[in-house]
């Protein structure tokens, strides 16, 4: 099930379980405030469990490649582009380029050099030095993120509710690299 990869330990596994817990609240959340939907939470599901898996098979196919981590990424990034693209030409999706903000420029800028590149390339080294569990949990912290910056750049309120998730986040993470190093030992 693991592709040969040792199990994580029962910390680890506790972590992961309410990392995912958390980021699915933050989006059963917006669910209840009318901006989600039931299909995009499934899909988000969906997405999870393919990073999880793509993650455990790049990890163990990893020596057979001769891309660098950087190449990795670029690869990775590429080809998702390309999958949107094509998806929304199928959906019929147009953009109205006029009505982008400068504020959204600058989001976009951010999100392609910190959420993107650096973020990947970050995850593409976890992959290959450390476990599994720990370069997947990474992503834990993307709604925390996100939060601070919705907060700082555009004034969103963060209630006591993402107070909570954002702890909850952080001791999943805890779990996740505390439950690595204590197996390490």
């Amino acid at each position: 099930l693991l592709f040969g990869e040792k199990r994580p330990s029962n910390m680890q596994c506790l972590g992961l379980l309410l990392g995912s817990a958390g980021a699915m609240a933050l989006g059963v959340r917006q669910g209840g405030a009318g901006t989600g939907s039931t299909f995009g939470m499934i899909c988000i599901a969906l997405c999870i469990a393919g990073w999880v898996a793509g993650s455990f098979v790049s990890k163990r196919t990893a020596c057979k490649s001769r891309l660098t981590v950087m190449q990795s990424t670029a690869l990775l990034l590429m080809l998702g582009g390309l999958q949107l693209v094509a998806v929304s030409l199928l959906l019929g999706e147009s953009c109205a380029w006029a009505a982008v903000t400068p504020v959204g420029w600058t989001s976009l800028a951010v999100l392609i050099v910190f959420g993107g590149i650096t973020a990947y390339g970050c995850y593409f080294w976890l992959l290959a030095n450390t476990g599994t569990a720990v370069a997947i949990s990474y992503d834990y912290a993307s709604p925390i993120v996100g939060m601070g910056l919705s907060h700082f750049v555009t004034g969103e309120e963060i209630g006591f509710f993402k107070i909570g998730i954002c702890a909850l986040i952080l001791t999943a993470l805890t779990l996740v690299v505390f439950g690595e190093r204590k197996d390490a030992r």
